[in-house]
C-alpha cells in the first residue's frame, strides 16, 4: 500500500528535524530552514522528474524563484506553473505544522 502524503510529509520532515533542526533552530531560522529543505525536495522528488528541459527550467524559475517572467498571464502553462508553486508551498506549509508540534520549535501555544 503506498504511504499517504501525511506520512511522506512526516517522513521527510523527521528526516530534516533529526539532523538539522532538533536543538539548532528555532523561531525564524527553523522556517528558513525549512523553506530551503523542502525547496531541496521539491527539486529532487518533483521538478527531478520533469522530463523536458526547457518546461523543466520554466518550473523552477516560477517555483523556486518566484519569477513569471516568460509567461503569458492566465495561459496554460501559467496555470501549470501556479500549480506547481501551490505544490511547493502546501509542502512547506505542512512542514511548518510538523514544527509547530515539536515543543522545541521555539514557538508558544498562542503563536
Amino acid at each position: 500500500m503506498p504511504e499517504s502524503k501525511r506520512q511522506r510529509t512526516e517522513g521527510g520532515f523527521e528526516t530534516f528535524w533529526n539532523s538539522k533542526a532538533q536543538g539548532k533552530l528555532q523561531r525564524v531560522p527553523l522556517l528558513k530552514g525549512i523553506e530551503a529543505a523542502t525547496a531541496h525536495v521539491y527539486e529532487r522528488d518533483i521538478l527531478g522528474k520533469i522530463e523536458d528541459e526547457g518546461w523543466q527550467q520554466q518550473v523552477r524559475r516560477v517555483v523556486l524563484e518566484s519569477n513569471l517572467g516568460g509567461l503569458e498571464e492566465f495561459s496554460e502553462k501559467w496555470y501549470a506553473c501556479i500549480k506547481e508553486k501551490m505544490t511547493r508551498m502546501n509542502l512547506c506549509a505542512d512542514w511548518i505544522v510538523c514544527a509547530m508540534e515539536k515543543e522545541d520549535c521555539g514557538f508558544d501555544l498562542f503563536e
